[in-house]
C-alpha cells in the first residue's frame, strides 16, 4: 500500500501512513497530486502519503554469505499469521520470497533474488516486511502503521543479480515498534531505504 502511494508522488521518497485496513479486491478512490496522495474506500481514509527526501538510517551492509546464512533461520518459515503475505509469506510461491533471519540481536538479513522485472512498489513491500521481521513477529501481533523512505536509484533491479536485505530495530515505545531496512547490491551499494513504524495489536 505504501509503495502504491509512493510511486504516484513526485520526489525521491514518501512518508506513508496506513490509516485503516485495506479492503481486498476493492477499487480505492485516489485523491491528491504529486506532493500528497490519499486512498479512500467510500468515506474511509485507507492510507495517505506525502513526498519527502530520503534520509537513510544507519543500517549496516551484511555481506552476501552472512545474509544467506541468516536467511536460513527465517522465523516465518513455519506457520505464522503472515504466511500469505505477497512479500514474505511462506505459502506464496508467486510472491517475492523475502525471508530475513537473525544476524545478531535486533538485526536480520537475507538474500533476495528477484524473479523478472521488479516494480518499485515491490521494493517498498520487501523492505516493509523486513522492518517487521526485525521484531519477533512470530510472538507479537504487529501491523504496519507508517513507512518512510524510498528507492535511491532510477535504474531497475537486475533480475540476474542477487540483492541483500538488511533490517534492524531502532526503538520500542509503548505499542510502537520502530525499525529500519535497506536494500543493497551484492557489492554493498544502497539501493533503497525505509523506516517502519509497526503497531502492536490488542489481543481480544
Amino acid at each position: 500500500m505504501a509503495g502504491s502511494l509512493a510511486v504516484r508522488l513526485d520526489g525521491p521518497g514518501a512518508d506513508a501512513w496506513l490509516r485503516a485496513p485495506a479492503p481486498l479486491e476493492t477499487q480505492l478512490r485516489e485523491v491528491g497530486d504529486g506532493r500528497h496522495m490519499e486512498f479512500w474506500d467510500g468515506q474511509t481514509l485507507i492510507a495517505e502519503a506525502s513526498a519527502v527526501d530520503v534520509v537513510p538510517d544507519p543500517i549496516p551492509f551484511i555481506d552476501i554469505e552472512r545474509a544467506r546464512i541468516a536467511g536460513r533461520g527465517y522465523p516465518g518459515a513455519v506457520p505464522n499469521p503472515y504466511e500469505t503475505c505477497f512479500s514474505c509469506g511462506r505459502v506464496r510461491h508467486d510472491g517475492l520470497g523475502i525471508g530475513p533471519g537473525p544476524v545478531s540481536d535486533g538485526l536480520v538479513a537475507c538474500v533476495w533474488q528477484p524473479r523478472g522485472r521488479v516494480a518499485k512498489e515491490w521494493i517498498w513491500s520487501a523492505l516493509d516486511c523486513a522492518t517487521g521481521w526485525a521484531w519477533p513477529l512470530q510472538e507479537t501481533a504487529l501491523v504496519t502503521g507508517r513507512l518512510t523512505g524510498g528507492v535511491l536509484t532510477d535504474a531497475p533491479l537486475d533480475p540476474a543479480d542477487p540483492y541483500v536485505v538488511v533490517a534492524g530495530q531502532l526503538e520500542s515505545v509503548g505499542r510502537r515498534r520502530i525499525s529500519a531496512a535497506a536494500l543493497f547490491t551484492a557489492g554493498g551499494q544502497r539501493v533503497a531505504a525505509v523506516r517502519g513504524t509497526w503497531l502492536e495489536m490488542a489481543v481480544t
